[in-house]
């Protein structure tokens, strides 16, 4: 990353002093941190996701290693669309259309040196560098149990208990205020958080920051003192997003629904709590679990399967 011109800091660090760089306050222009990101897919896909249905933002990805901004103009509008509208109350007879559009802007010269600051200041900071939390196998035995909700949530109290999460907080305390003083509205800025299990799976996470804005008030209206009672209260929402075990599966958690149509997976046994616990997270998306045996284990795909249209046992 290029170094910082002084004069630019000058000029950055009287802009902040005089207020003249402020948080939207309806905030229709957030941040996302994407480390992982370098193609145009990689920034297209995190931008997309980081809003919800019929949502439209300005939405800036920044990948912080090795230090690219990209703005975009972003409409995420997903239209159902039914066949026959008479029978698809009972039927299912209905697919998500995407009428979704992403635009690229141009990123003001002045922003882009505003992200310079911050990027430096994180990194002098060691905030980027891997987390890494010890599941209790009593608890979870494998990355896959938390494709269940309930489980995450279990996991992240436990470690919330733990004297390593102060030690992440304050990490992440020190970040996300000097992100409040510098005016940006990010919905991740985070640490990498790995949580390893038991099986030698692990399940890579981020905070949520958009989720704590909620429960604290308006980003531009967070005061030192309120990000402090943030931490005390426990109040840290852990996003998990990718999931690798040692069979080489790797899981997107960060798309709509973890398993899909099609999927193909490894595992060593139908005991092993990984195959048990992808099993009944493929039943409650209603995908059919077909499996072969192997040399070294055994390998599933998962396929579409609904009652009313094509039954689980043809």
């Amino acid at each position: 990353m290029k170094s910082v011109n002084f004069a630019w800091l000058i000029l950055i660090a009287l802009l902040l002093m005089s207020g003249s760089i402020q948080a939207n306050v309806f905030n229709t222009q957030i941040s996302i941190q994407c480390n992982h990101c370098g193609t145009d897919a990689d920034f297209h896909h995190a931008a997309l996701n980081a809003l919800q249905d019929r949502e439209q933002k300005q939405i800036d990805v920044v990948n912080f290693s090795h230090f690219e901004v990209r703005r975009f103009d972003v409409k995420k509008l997903e239209v159902e669309v039914c066949s026959d509208y008479r029978r698809s109350a009972t039927k299912g007879y209905c697919e998500l259309s995407d009428y979704s559009t992403i635009k690229r802007l141009t990123l003001p010269h002045i922003v882009r040196e505003q992200y310079i600051v911050l990027a430096e200041y994180l990194l002098q900071h060691d905030f980027f560098s891997p987390f890494n939390i010890q599941v209790d196998p009593n608890l979870v035995a494998s990355a896959w149990t938390l494709l269940q909700d309930k489980y995450q949530t279990q996991v992240v109290k436990m470690w919330q208990q733990d004297a390593s999460f102060t030690s992440l907080y304050q990490r992440w305390q020190a970040g996300k205020f000097m992100t409040n003083q510098m005016g940006f509205t990010f919905k991740h800025l985070s640490p990498n958080l790995v949580f390893h299990f038991a099986d030698q799976s692990r399940f890579d996470a981020i905070i949520d920051t958009q989720a704590i804005n909620a429960t604290g008030g308006d980003e531009a209206a967070i005061t030192a003192a309120e990000v402090t009672r943030l931490g005390v209260d426990n109040i840290l929402n852990v996003e998990f997003t990718y999931l690798n075990d040692k069979h080489a599966n790797h899981l997107d958690a960060t798309q709509a629904e973890p398993l899909d149509d099609g999927d193909l997976w490894s595992f060593r046994s139908v005991d092993d709590a990984d195959f048990i616990a992808m099993k009944q997270k493929a039943a409650q998306l209603s995908l059919q679990v077909l499996q072969q045996d192997t040399a070294t284990g055994i390998k599933v795909n998962l396929s579409a399967c609904k009652a009313d249209s094509r039954p689980c046992n043809q």
